[in-house]
């Protein structure tokens, strides 16, 4: 995130990091959206620093739309709780500014989570988890986008003989994040080779449209909302 942030609209995001910010910029454009204020954090520990550092300026209480997106990255004492832990440290912080609190109660259920609640100031809580579990982030989402390419095949065939273990899924334990692991080596793969799923974006590997990126897009068009 920018050092001394100035609210330059009264529609915000703030989001894990720069090529993350840089890829949302990218869907919000491409969903005709484009009075957003997207701020990376540089990290899921940063929000507390960063959203706690803008509850003071003169113009948050302009702010209408105030949205957070972060991964629920795997709980090794207990997956399943991810995206519920994700979504709680989230909302304790926002909990922090008492007009937000009017909006989000004193509760952190889940069952608010990836969905908008519209008050005097509309917020939303986007945890990003791989289909059907209850962890991930946001190279879970762009993997399932091109799952089944023949590229795809490659990787995993790379990957596991890189670990020389041949069996499917076990190879892929003893990477910390396996999931940046596959995209970067997809990544590599293509003619002109980078290591951003943003870049990735704009050559159109992968996109808003795709259905693998429904949920986001629909929390996405919140922004839409008139206050």
């Amino acid at each position: 995130m920018r050092e001394n942030i100035t609210i330059e609209s009264n529609k915000l995001l703030f989001t894990e990091g720069k090529d993350d910010a840089a890829l949302f910029i990218k869907f919000l454009g491409d969903l005709g959206i484009n009075d957003v204020q997207v701020e990376g954090v540089n990290g899921n520990t940063k929000f507390m620093e960063a959203l706690g550092g803008i509850f003071n300026l003169p113009r948050f209480r302009n702010v209408s739309s105030l949205g957070i997106i972060r991964d629920a990255e795997r709980h090794d004492r207990n997956p399943q709780h991810s995206a519920k832990n994700a979504y709680k440290s989230i909302s304790d912080i926002l909990r922090k500014d008492d007009r937000i609190k009017k909006v989000i109660g004193n509760r952190s259920e889940p069952r608010y989570m990836n969905r908008w609640r519209y008050n005097a100031i509309s917020v939303g809580i986007f945890i990003i988890c791989k289909p059907n579990f209850k962890y991930g982030m946001l190279e879970d989402l762009c993997l399932d986008s091109i799952e089944g390419t023949p590229e795809m095949r490659c990787v995993d065939r790379f990957l596991r003989c890189v670990r020389g273990d041949s069996n499917e899924t076990n190879y892929l334990d003893y990477f910390k994040t396996p999931s940046k692991n596959k995209i970067l080596t997809y990544l590599a793969s293509q003619k002109e080779a980078h290591g951003s799923i943003h870049v990735a974006a704009e050559k159109g590997i992968w996109g808003i449209g795709n259905p693998s990126f429904n949920e986001l897009k629909n929390f996405l068009e919140g922004f839409r909302t008139d206050q």
